[in-house]
């Protein structure tokens, strides 16, 4: 079980995705569309740029870091903007969290993993929207 909201012991072997619109009270009233994340990564690799439903954006906060740059290289090859949460163990300061781009990210290990694997896979850091905290990790 993770610890958002919607982990109950009834969501346990559900994925995150399919169980977090319940606990979203706008998600009732229709004013989001969420998009499994199984439905997304499906259509990206099987469509073209062209053929892709767009979003308005996506969010990742995927905390495994294979999967994490996956889903942003396939956002920048689509031109998807994207907003990628780093790491937040071990921090616990708000006042410390930054906005910005992901080539802009200090302390933060996973920021720094993602920032050389997209390079390696030829996504400049740069193009990737970020949310990540100046804190050092305790």
């Amino acid at each position: 079980m993770g610890r958002e909201a919607s982990a109950q012991v009834a969501s346990v072997q559900l994925t995150r995705i399919s169980e977090a619109p319940k606990s979203c009270p706008r998600q009732e009233s229709g004013a989001w569309k969420l998009s499994p994340l199984e439905q997304l990564m499906d259509a990206m690799e099987s469509a073209t740029k062209e053929s892709i439903s767009s979003p308005s954006f996506v969010v990742d906060a995927i905390d495994s870091l294979n999967p994490k740059v996956s889903l942003l290289v396939a956002c920048a090859e689509a031109s998807l903007p994207v907003i990628a949460s780093m790491g937040a163990s071990a921090r616990r300061d708000p006042t410390q969290v930054r906005s910005g781009r992901l080539s802009e990210t200090t302390i933060c290990p996973l920021a720094r993993l993602c920032r050389k694997r997209l390079r390696r896979r030829g996504v400049d850091p740069a193009e990737i929207r970020a949310v990540w905290s100046v804190e050092p990790p305790l």
